[in-house]
């Protein structure tokens, strides 16, 4: 089987029109932000096998965004796969062993039964042990994944789970701090597809009625800035800016006149109130508004676009931002620094750091509290957001002697 799923892998990467590859599956079980970064490679594999049927698993939340992405042909469920016994089957003897069982075949029905992939993709470079499984699961021809990433697994074990893929592209962690883009990138050359940073950035897709949506909320505006922030923090809350340093970034934009805009999960309610709150007391804002927990990932994508400077923590507004070429300020810890965030213009896509020798510590913070995020200076986000702030003034006086001169 090895010798014969090499062989296949060979073909994939130089036969001329690939009719063999009927079904691919990808299994993308991760976070917004993920699959935004993923979302280049997406239209490359589907320039790659034209004529496929391409499935991607992924979480519900995510579903609308990836429902109208001309590169995938059907979304699975990843909460309908993990999905447990009823809440009230009562606990007995061996449960956690019936409900792996069960997840083992819904996971094998779907990637073989409903769909009998040729090829399945595991494009996550941090797996864990469940991810492993499934790919053990799958009865597709070719299976490729990544390798070499230690975030939740150790060296020898990641080694051991190379047995459940055809190959898999690596990460060499020895060599610095390598962008999730350019993980793509390498893992695109085991489909043959050889590509750049240009190339695979990423892509983001919306209808005429969320268009309209946001419009009604956001109206257009050159009397004063409009700002997006979204300031909330659902996976790790230690990782969250306190409200308080908002304002007083926004209190050193002196002479601006802002509208704010406060975007969020309906997760981080609580944290964009106590912004919204804090914020209330600025001076530089003429109109404050919180959206958090009411838009789709697709309003919240087109009210984006309506705004001038997006100030956010390393979410997936950040990336979805940046995507779009806007001015964003970022609020990096150092976790993953450079992993994810920054990428982009580097010119209107800043950062707002605090660099640490204990850097790239995957969020296992050796102090109290998570210095590198919580000793950013807010003076620093001032200072990113009036250089953005001062670029917007010339690009529209510049338009405005231009229309002038017409």
């Amino acid at each position: 089987m090895r010798l014969l799923t090499l062989r296949n892998l060979q073909s994939i990467q130089k036969q001329p029109d690939y009719d063999w590859v009927q079904q691919i599956f990808i299994l993308r079980p991760d976070n917004l932000g993920d699959i935004i970064l993923f979302t280049g490679a997406l239209r490359l594999i589907r320039k790659k096998f034209p004529n496929a049927e391409i499935i991607i698993c992924a979480k519900n939340y995510i579903h609308s965004l990836l429902e109208l992405c001309p590169y995938v042909d059907e979304i699975v469920s990843w909460e309908q796969i993990m999905k447990l016994l009823p809440d009230w089957v009562p606990d007995f003897p061996g449960k956690w062993r019936v409900e792996a069982l069960i997840r083992k075949l819904r996971f094998m029905k779907t990637t073989w039964w409903d769909y009998r992939s040729d090829l399945y993709l595991l494009p996550v470079r941090s797996t864990v042990p469940d991810l492993h499984l499934f790919s053990s699961y799958s009865r597709a021809t070719v299976k490729l994944g990544i390798s070499g990433d230690t975030n939740h697994q150790t060296a020898e074990e990641d080694q051991i789970q190379g047995k459940h893929y055809t190959a898999r592209s690596h990460v060499d962690e020895s060599e610095g701090i390598q962008h999730e883009l350019d993980t793509y990138i390498d893992f695109l050359k085991l489909l043959g597809i050889e590509t750049n940073r240009d190339e695979i950035w990423p892509e983001l897709w919306s209808s005429d009625e969320d268009v309209h949506w946001a419009a009604d909320r956001i109206p257009e505006s050159r009397d004063e800035i409009i700002l997006a922030i979204a300031p909330g923090m659902t996976s790790i809350t230690d990782k969250f800016y306190a409200a308080e340093n908002y304002l007083k970034a926004l209190n050193g934009l002196k002479t601006e006149r802002l509208s704010v805009y406060i975007f969020g999960s309906s997760s981080e309610i609580t944290q964009c109130k106590a912004v919204e709150n804090e914020l209330s007391k600025c001076e530089q804002i003429h109109s404050l508004q919180n959206f958090t927990g009411q838009t789709t990932i697709r309003q919240l994508l087109e009210m984006l676009k309506r705004c001038d400077v997006v100030l956010s923590n390393e979410t997936g507004v950040l990336h979805m931002a940046t995507a779009l070429r806007m001015p964003t300020v970022g609020i990096l810890g150092g976790g993953h620094h450079s992993r994810f965030y920054p990428w982009g213009d580097p010119n209107i896509n800043l950062k707002a750091d605090e660099p640490m020798d204990c850097y790239h510590c995957n969020w296992y913070c050796i102090h109290p509290t998570m210095r590198c995020i919580h000793e950013i200076k807010p003076e620093q986000i001032t200072e990113k957001l009036q250089t953005l702030i001062h670029q917007i003034r010339e690009k529209d006086a510049q338009k405005a002697s231009a229309e002038e001169t017409k």
